[in-house]
Formats: C-alpha cells, structure tokens, sequence
C-alpha cells in the first residue's frame, strides 16, 4: 500500500452484520476506504478488466460514474460481478456514507456497506480488487512486478470463492428472482434457501423443495429402481443389468447386443455415462471410467433417437429441451485440437470452466476414443461444415448444447408421459429424458424410451430467464410477506409477555418474540434464546407464524442487523433518552441508524409489486 500513488485505500473493517442493515436486503459487510480527492482518468481500465474476469457486461450507469464516486462503485461492481461469476450470490447494491476530509492523510474517508453472503470471502476480495484496481490506475515501472504477485493472490482466491459457491446454478437464479421481487430470503444452511415468511415461506434445496416426496427423489436418485418402477406401470423404460465386473459388462453386452451403454446406477448430470459403445474395447474403457465415480454400474441396451428433457412443475409441463451432445465443427483450416480451443473460449465455457475449475470439454479418452471412431486424431483438419462428436452424452453439464422446443409442437401423449411419470414418483419438479425420434410424435407409436428420471433438474437460465420469476410467484403465495412489527427496547426494559401478547393480537400477529424467548398462539416455543436476533428469527422461520412481533434489544440491532429487511412498523420503547446510561445512549443510536431505512411503505410495495410485473411480463405472471 502506497499512500501517496494510490487512488484508493483499504482502512478496516467495521462490522459484520448477519442480518440485514442500512437499507440492504443481504447482509452486510461495513468497512472503511480511503480515496484520493482528485479525479480518476483509467477508469476504463478498470472496466474491461473486471469485465475479462467476471463475464459479466459492465452497467451503463456505472460506466458513467466517474471521481470517487465512480471509483467506489467499481470497488463495489467488482466484488459483486467476480463473486457471482463463481455462483455466489450478490445482487443489492452498496450504500455509501457521506465522505468525511481526514486531514491527516489528506484523502476523502468513506464507510462502505456492501451486500455479501459470505463476510470473510468479501473481506478478502474487496481488499484483492482495491490492490488490483490501484495497479490498473498506476503508471509506474513497477507495475509488471506488482501485478505478478496479485494474479497469483488471485489464483489463490478463486479457490476460496470456489469452496464457498453454491453447488446448484438453480439456486443462484431463484435468489436473484426472488430479491428482484422482493420476497424475503433466509438461508438455511448449505444451499438449502426459505423463501417467503412464517407461513408463506417455501423452502427450496435448488429444484428439491419442501413438497418433494423423499421416497420418490430416493427411487429417482436409483435408475435401476427408476426403471423397475416404470416397467410396473407399463411406461417405457431400458433394459439393462448390472455388471459387477468388467467382464461381467463384456456379457452383458454380448446378450443386450452392441451398441450399448455404461452408466452408474446412482449419479447424476451424465457423470461417469457413456453411450453408444460399439466395441468390446470402448465397452472396456467405459466401464474402467464409470468406476471412477461410482460401484454400481450398469449395462444397458442403446436406444437410437434424439435426446429430449421435459421438465415437469406441479403436473405440468414448463420446458422442453433438444439436447445434443458436444461437437466442433469443420472449417477446413483448423485441427480439431484448434476447433476445441476455439470452443472453450466462449462465454459460457468460459463461465462453467471459472465455477468448476476445469473445462466441460477435453481432448480425454472418450473425445479420443470418438475421434478414433470417425477416423480422426486431434491433428487431423476437418473440412469445412463437417460435425465432430467430442462426448456421447447430450448433458450440458458435459459440454452438450440445446434447443428449446416449444410446448405445442410436443405431442400431448409425451407431454402427459412425463407429467405422470413425475407424479407417480411423488415430484413436484422433475427432468424426465426421453430418448425417441420426433418430440411430435407420440411416443407409444414412434418407439421411446425414459433414459433418466432427475428429482433435481436444472431449469436453466439462458433460455427462459424469467422461468425462475414465474415459479416463485406460483408457489410462494403473496411473495412470502407477511405482518411484520419492530418494537425497539433497552435490554432491561422488555415489556411483560401478557402486554406483548396483546399488542401482537392489536396488530394480528399470532407471534412475537423477546431477548428472552419465542410464543406463538400464547405457547412459548423458545427458551432462553442467544439474542434477541436468533429469537426472531426462529419465529420467521416457524411455518406457523402468520404475523409477527419482534422486539429487539438495541444492542442486538447493532451487533447482529434485523432478521428481515422490511417492516410494515417500527416503533422504540423504554427508558426515556435523557435518562439512559451513556452506553445505551450510544446503542439506541446506532440502531436508529441501522433500521430506519427499513420501514416498508405502501409506495415501497407499489413499486416491488410493479417489478414483478415488468420483470414476468403484463400479462402473463404464472406458468400457463
């Protein structure tokens, strides 16, 4: 840190607030940044990099930013864009405070609140973007040097975003509806989410939610049970067996009849499966892969036809995808190895290959082993238009790529094939893959077979990028919001539990909560809680609760944040200001600060309810 060349500094960090504060609807991380008082001509610089590392466009409003202010956006936009391009989620916006001259340093002090999920790897990268952005901004000899060490800062950075990132792009893409709408978000653990409040919350683990039958995700997670299962109904399923050894595949097969399949019995996203394997030598090779991943494998008979995902919500069907399995195409100037290299520099290989760590596609054994099959190596130049398959499954999870198919070209009978598969299987969301010729014609005249049954199908967010806006407002009922009261109070000074009680049924709440315990519908729930924060939020999370009180300690407010992020009141009881001790003077202060911007207006629900609509369409807010 160069305080003299340096456009901005990191100071400290101020607080860390596990609820929500200053405005914010995520939590908060608040620290201290320094900036020159004069302004900043490379802020372009700025842009393109965090753009390169990130993917992501840079806001036009941003862009347009420039002088500290503009600096401390990109610090911001920087923090927020690289997490998210990891798949962690960071959607508000930060809160500035008014900057203050320090005379000292002669730089312009600033507090910064910035959203977070995770306040140790925001403090992390927030303080590795403001050293790269100082390299961006400076124009000295040094900067080749400096700029070595913080790329390999950075290698080491992405570890960390990695372990913490949500495991299911799902999730990410429901958080971002659901604060896009305004309906409140808990997490839960891991990448389980509540979405909603109290008695309107859903909770969702990506598409597995509160709804789904465990049995039936359980059989789906089998697919020899799966396939047992459809066999009972009459529904079309393969005919495979389990090959406890790669001999035992090699009989297998010699009964089923080449081409067949090599897939494990109890992994998802095409992991470890391999398709149309013509040969006792690829067969071998296959099951030796497979084994990597799993114990139990299976060889089926291969069904020829185009690969389809119908994904099913509620007994109905939401999407339908044509998927195809990875391929280069022929330029006639480029090796195959050059048309991979040119394919993974694409934006959303580039994309997977950042949140996974590797690639989705490789010239591996299996590209090679097909290579071989079209009598190719990776040397050799394709002519110009002809298609190279790179994997013989269709997953995009394994570089495959997809066509939506629109809901009335698929066949009735097909669209009622997969909605009752899902519903004997007791899912409310569910991937069935069909493997038939034509998605139009009906599957018990065309020939088909339902390859997989997937209890957690990704929905997928570049197609429908309102799919996951439509679904929470079909299944969380009236955005998750429900009554919600603040009652601020020194901590010695909580009202009695019969004056609580009948000020929560004054406003109808059938809940409220104190530093010292949880009721609902007059029965206590909670003993002697850690803080009037973790109270309150045990009783948001209750699916009982129907309308809410908390009261708060003003201490808590200051050390935790608030467990929700609206408030259709807020009110403050207690000792009279000019009568408290010094330290609660300071408390009931800061408290102040943190909630106010939290008050819910009926202009405030106007607009949100206005954002959904723009955001799912006039006309068309639930999945038809």
């Amino acid at each position: 840190m160069n305080q003299k060349t340096d456009a901005i500094l990191f100071r400290r960090k101020l607080a860390e607030y596990h609820g929500y504060a200053f405005g914010l609807a995520q939590p908060v991380l608040l620290v201290e940044l320094s900036t020159q008082t004069e302004g900043h001509k490379r802020l372009a610089l700025v842009d393109a990099f965090v753009e390169k590392l990130s993917g992501e466009p840079i806001d036009a409003t941003v862009i347009a930013l420039d002088g500290c202010m503009g600096l401390l956006q990109r610090i911001h936009h920087g923090h927020a864009s690289l997490l998210r391009s990891f798949n962690v989620p960071i959607f508000d916006e930060c809160k500035l405070s008014t900057p203050r001259f320090n005379k000292e340093t002669g730089m312009l002090d600033w507090q910064m609140a910035l959203p977070t999920t995770n306040h140790r790897l925001s403090l992390q990268v927030v303080q590795w973007w403001v050293s790269a952005v100082n390299l961006l901004l400076r124009e000295v000899a040094d900067q080749d040097v400096n700029w070595k060490k913080n790329e390999q800062d950075w290698e080491q950075l992405q570890l960390l975003i990695r372990a913490s990132a949500l495991r299911s792009t799902n999730t990410i893409h429901f958080i971002r509806a659901a604060y896009q709408l305004g309906i409140p978000i808990t997490k839960l653990g891991g990448d389980n989410y509540a979405f909603g409040t109290g008695c309107r919350a859903r909770w969702f683990i990506s598409t597995i939610t509160d709804a789904t039958s465990a049995l039936g995700s359980g059989i789906a997670k089998n697919k020899q049970a799966t396939a047992s299962l459809l066999k009972n109904f009459c529904l079309p399923a393969p005919d495979h067996a389990l090959a406890v050894s790669e001999d035992s595949a090699v009989k297998i097969a010699s009964v089923l009849g080449y081409p067949v399949v090599v897939k494990p019995v109890d992994q998802e996203q095409g992991r470890g499966v391999f398709a149309g394997l013509r040969s006792e030598r690829s067969l071998r090779t296959a099951y030796q892969s497979s084994r990597r991943v799993s114990q139990n494998i299976l060889v089926e008979r291969h069904q020829d036809g185009e690969d389809y995902r119908l994904t099913v919500m509620k007994d109905k069907l939401i999407k339908v995808m044509h998927r195809q399995p990875a391929v280069v195409v022929g330029d006639g100037v480029s090796s195959v190895r050059q048309l991979v290299q040119v394919l993974l520099q694409s934006p959303e290989q580039k994309r997977a290959a950042r949140r996974s760590g590797k690639p989705r596609i490789d010239l591996d054994d299996e590209a090679l082993d097909l290579l071989r099959d079209q009598g190719l190596t990776p040397n050799d130049i394709p002519i110009a238009g002809q298609q190279i398959i790179l994997r013989r499954k269709s997953n995009i999870s394994a570089g495959g790529s997809h066509q939506l198919v629109p809901l009335d070209s698929v066949h009735p009978d097909n669209a009622a094939l997969a909605v009752r598969t899902a519903s004997l299987l007791g899912l409310d969301f569910a991937g069935i893959d069909l493997i038939m010729p034509d998605i139009a014609e009906p599957w018990h005249q065309c020939g088909a077979i339902i390859v997989e049954v997937n209890a957690q199908p990704q929905l997928g967010y570049r197609d429908m990028p309102d799919l996951y806006h439509r679904i929470l407002l079909e299944l969380v009922p009236k955005r998750g919001c429900i009554p919600l009261y603040l009652l601020e109070v020194d901590r010695n000074e909580t009202p009695s539990v019969p004056q609580l009680q009948a000020w929560a049924q004054l406003r109808g709440c059938n809940a409220f909560s104190t530093p010292h315990g949880v009721w609902r519908d007059g029965r206590q729930l909670v003993w002697s809680p850690k803080n009037s924060f973790a109270a309150a939020r045990a009783m948001l999370l209750d699916k009982q609760t129907s309308g809410a009180l908390m009261v708060m300690a003003h201490d808590d407010i200051v050390r935790h944040g608030l467990p929700v992020a609206d408030f259709e009141r807020i009110a403050s009881i207690g000792t009279e200001p000019q009568a408290r001790e010094q330290g609660e003077q300071i408390m009931a202060k800061k408290a102040k600060v943190l909630v106010q911007t939290h008050l819910r207006s009926r202009a405030q629900q106007l607009a949100r309810l206005a954002t959904a609509q723009k955001v799912v369409g006039q006309t068309k807010k639930e999945i038809s």
